[in-house]
């Protein structure tokens, strides 16, 4: 049997561009919290961030993990040669930090992928052998 069960309300993320930049519950999150296009979702097996990055090589995309935090970030460089009648489409900076246990959730096996302008990210948990305690006839 495999034990994988986690509860979202010891996971917390933070946009460190945002105005406020504080610490929300993964349960919590609200879209007044965050300031970049994400979609945050989970199940059982994972967590998966879909990040919009429209424009951006993946080469300019950076996620480090340290200790318990994974960070996710991208810095725009300022380009004074663009110059558009209108710019509906950007391509702003980012940075955003997940907290997570290690004991729980495999930071060293992350994977991302960037595919049509969109970051993935999947975040699996360790999945460790439960003992069970047989009885013997």
């Amino acid at each position: 049997m495999i034990k994988n069960n986690f509860k979202l309300e010891n996971i917390h993320f933070r946009d460190l561009l945002h105005r406020k930049g504080k610490i929300v519950n993964l349960k919590d999150i609200t879209k007044k919290d965050i300031s970049y296009p994400i979609n945050i979702s989970y199940n059982d097996n994972s967590i998966l961030l879909e990040i919009s990055a429209l424009g951006i090589k993946k080469e300019d995309i950076k996620i480090i993990t340290q200790g318990d935090i994974l960070t996710i970030s991208y810095t725009k460089l300022k380009n004074e040669e663009e110059s558009y009648i209108h710019k509906g489409i950007t391509n702003k900076s980012f940075k955003f930090e997940l907290y997570l246990y290690p004991e729980i959730w495999d930071l060293e096996q992350i994977l991302a992928v960037v595919e049509l302008g969109v970051l993935h990210i999947c975040i699996s948990p360790i999945h460790r052998l439960v003992k069970n305690k047989i009885k013997i006839l």
